[in-house]
């Protein structure tokens, strides 16, 4: 029952909490796309390019995070929805929607994620897991950002995704 709580207690943040947002976008926050979803000797990483730039984050998984990625990445949603797709349906239920989501901090080598959700015309900031951000994010299909520090401090390239035994398609 712990996963249902935090859907629960994420609801009672989105409808009660939060503070409307000043108009545009931070000049610190860098597009990203979610390449995919890869395995690594150390599991499963979600890969984050930041657009025009030859900067990666990868952003490491359990195993539930990396199928509902994989999935919503392909297109396909299971036949009762999960986790992700509760929160969104709740979210939608309450006449609210995610506008885009953000890697937003990194505290003792953890990333920090954050959902902002429209509703009643307030941007409503939710604080979560940087995982579960981005699969919301790629189920309601809605931007992702990378917070400049955060890409500055734990960016990689290329090489040296490789090195961690992660290649890239070209």
């Amino acid at each position: 029952m712990r996963g249902l709580g935090a859907v629960f207690a994420t609801v009672a943040l989105l409808t009660c909490a939060g503070a409307a947002l000043g108009q545009g976008l931070d000049p610190n926050a860098i597009p990203a796309r979610v390449v995919g979803v890869f395995e690594s000797s150390a599991g499963p990483v979600i890969i984050l390019e930041a657009v025009g730039r030859q900067a990666y984050l990868p952003v490491w998984v359990a195993d539930r995070e990396a199928t509902v990625a994989r999935d919503y990445l392909a297109g396909q949603r299971q036949p009762r929805p999960l986790t992700h797709d509760l929160l969104l349906n709740v979210i939608t239920s309450l006449g609210a929607r995610v506008t885009q989501v953000f890697v937003s901090d990194l505290r003792d080598r953890t990333f920090i994620g954050r959902i902002d959700v429209f509703q009643g015309g307030l941007v409503r900031q939710i604080d979560a897991r940087t995982s579960d951000a981005v699969c919301i994010a790629l189920g309601a299909r809605v931007p992702v950002f990378i917070m400049a520090h955060v890409l500055a401090q734990a960016g990689m390239t290329r090489g040296q995704l490789a090195q961690q035994g992660i290649v890239l398609p070209p």
